[in-house]
């Protein structure tokens, strides 16, 4: 019965987990065009969110793609910026705000 009940917390948990504000998201987006992973195999851009206009900047929340991501509800954001000559999507976690992509104009 405890096991059931443990099971069943864990699963609401995942279901509801709190998700970050756009705010939040716009400062990982700048972070990750800053300090991309490896993998993303981008180059990095030295940015200030200050610099950008806020009516460049365009947040996005969806659905992750997946059988357990829908079934968990997992979201994430697209951030669209746009600066000088640039335009880049970046799509993050939106609970940890881990870069997951970033594609667009990006050179």
């Amino acid at each position: 019965m405890f096991l059931f009940i443990g099971i069943l917390f864990i699963v609401f948990y995942e279901y509801q987990k709190p998700i970050m504000n756009s705010g939040e998201a716009m400062i990982s987006a700048v972070d990750c065009l800053n300090n991309p992973p490896n993998q993303l195999g981008i180059f990095a851009d030295n940015i200030e969110i200050e610099t950008i206009p806020n009516e460049n900047i365009y947040t996005y929340l969806s659905q992750q793609d997946g059988f357990y991501n829908k079934l968990m509800n997992k979201q994430k954001w697209e951030i669209n910026l746009k600066y000088g000559d640039k335009a880049p999507t970046v799509v993050i976690n939106a609970y940890s705000g881990k870069c997951i992509n970033v594609y667009g104009p990006v050179n």
